[in-house]
Formats: structure tokens, sequence, C-alpha cells
């Protein structure tokens, strides 16, 4: 944050971008966050009791499957936090092995990620793109980001709960174990996702204009793999700087797709990650090694659906 303050006052970003965005996308996040998590905390009991009549239904694979397409879906609607939380509290209710339950986490996190980038207030990547986006000659409104992402971030999300279906192992003695963060643990990622989104559209606003047609004439396809950028980094600061209002919506979409899968590779320095990952015993290497490989498969098959479907 102190970066971006910084670069805002040496750029002179406050003459060109009204300081009451900076200010309201955060606020409004952290409103949509915190409201939402504690509406889920209200209702554990009952969120939790519908695991185990579900998965004696379903069977541990399939209920563990529908557990992550679920949570990834609930990312457009409910925010990364709430969403991060429903995914610790089914997969600690489910009968899974300890391995199991931290590769599902992994990919969990990859279909949060996928989900949420299709609202404006579902995680920072969001609501960095659309601070850009925003902007002449665009001037995107807060549903672009559904219309743009919603059918292959769908897509993404399906194919990661069909592989957590695969992955899921039964481990019929395992207990009840509700590894999900407190309510106060849930507000404090709220809070501090706000200020990775205040810092992201700050800087965005800085540099962003500087950075204007560095992408532009790049083929479309090319830049999921500009997105992979953010296993490395952090997906919102890299939208806010790169993403150009004079792109392609073909570019937007690879871009912003890429970045979503790649966001959510790593642990380190990532925050619904590293809150998934303490709930589910997964240590940053450990989940650099899972999340690295699913993320690349998933662009790849993220590539060939929007190849055939035109989308690029």
């Amino acid at each position: 944050m102190a970066a971006a303050l910084m670069a805002a006052a040496l750029g002179g970003a406050w003459s060109r971008v009204s300081m009451l965005e900076a200010v309201l996308r955060p606020l409004q996040f952290l409103l949509a966050a915190s409201l939402g998590t504690f509406m889920a905390w209200l209702a554990a009991d009952a969120l939790a009791a519908v695991c185990r009549p579900a998965e004696k239904k379903l069977g541990t694979k399939l209920a563990a499957g529908c557990a992550l397409a679920l949570a990834g879906a609930s990312g457009a609607l409910l925010t990364a936090p709430v969403s991060c939380w429903l995914l610790c509290l089914w997969l600690g209710n489910l009968k899974l092995s300890a391995s199991s339950r931290g590769r599902l986490a992994a990919l969990g996190c990859l279909g949060i990620s996928l989900g949420s980038s299709c609202s404006p207030f579902g995680s920072p990547l969001p609501a960095a793109a659309l601070s850009r986006l925003s902007n002449p000659p665009l001037s995107a409104g807060d549903g672009y980001l559904l219309y743009l992402l919603a059918p292959w971030a769908l897509a993404g999300v399906l194919s990661l709960a069909a592989a957590g279906w695969l992955l899921a192992e039964d481990a019929p003695d395992a207990g009840n174990d509700r590894a999900c963060p407190s309510l106060a643990e849930a507000w404090l990622l709220a809070a501090r996702m706000s200020a990775t989104i205040f810092a992201s559209v700050v800087l965005g606003a800085a540099v962003g204009p500087a950075l204007d047609g560095w992408l532009k004439e790049w083929p479309a396809g090319s830049l999921l793999g500009v997105g992979a950028l953010a296993m490395a980094g952090d997906g919102a600061v890299a939208a806010a700087l790169l993403l150009d209002p004079m792109m392609s919506e073909e570019q937007f979409r690879a871009l912003l797709t890429g970045l979503a899968c790649a966001d959510a590779a790593t642990m380190l320095g990532k925050l619904p990650q590293e809150t998934v990952g303490k709930a589910a015993g997964l240590a940053d290497g450990p989940w650099a090694r899972l999340g690295i490989p699913a993320a690349c498969l998933l662009l790849a098959v993220l590539y060939a659906s929007l190849k055939l479907t035109g989308g690029l």
C-alpha cells in the first residue's frame, strides 16, 4: 500500500482518478464480505448438517466434487472470503483423508478465483480490473465482467469439480472436523483484501496509463500466458497495471482469465490461499506443487474452450 501511495503522489493520480472510487470499491467489498461471512457463520450448523446426508446419498467423491462446484460458483455471488469459509466448512465435514483434503482445498481456491472474477465485488482482481475498464472509452459497468467471463468461468469451475471428484479419497474413520476460520479471522481476511483493492486501484491510476498500449497488439491467446505472471505476483496489481481500456474484448477475456487461474496457484502472499491452506493443513511448498500444475492444466482447458466457442 505504501508503494501505491508513493506512486500516486509522484504520478499525480489524485488529479486524474476520483479519490471516491479508490475508497468506495474497497468499502463495498468489505461490507459485502463481512456481511456474507457473518450470515454464513450464523448458518454454520445448518450448512454443516447438509454434508453428511449428502455424503451418504452421493458418496464421498461426488459430494466433494459438488462442494468444489458450489464453492466456486458462490464466488460470483458471495465474495471470495465467504466462499473460502464455506469451502473449509464443507471439506472439514466430509470423510476425506488429510492428503485428499489438501488437494481439494487447492482446487477449490482455483475455482473460487475463477468464480469471483465475474463479480465487481468478488475479490481484489475484478475490483482492480473494473477500476481500469470503467474509464473511457470503454466505461464498463458493474455487470461487464459477468458478461465477459461467466460462461468460461463456469466451465473452469465444473472442470475443477470433476477433477476433485476423481482425486477425492474416502476415509471412513475421519472425524467431523470443522477446520474453518473463525469469524474474526474471516473478517480480518476481508479487511486485508480491501486494503489490497485500495492499493491496486491507486497503483493502477498512477502507473497504469503509462503502460497503456504495451499489450494492445498482442494476440489474445498469448495474454493467457501473460496472466501466469500472477503466480509470482498479485493478480489484482497485475490487472490494474496491464489492462488497457483500448484492448479488444477478446484480449480482456484472455488476460483476466489467465490472471484468475494463476492467482490461486500459489499460497505465498495470497490471502485467501493462506487462510484455506491453514485450515487444510497445507503449507506453501505443497500448495505450489499442487496448484501450479493444476493452474497450467486449467489454462490449457480454458484456452481450448475459448478457441472452440469463439471467445478468443
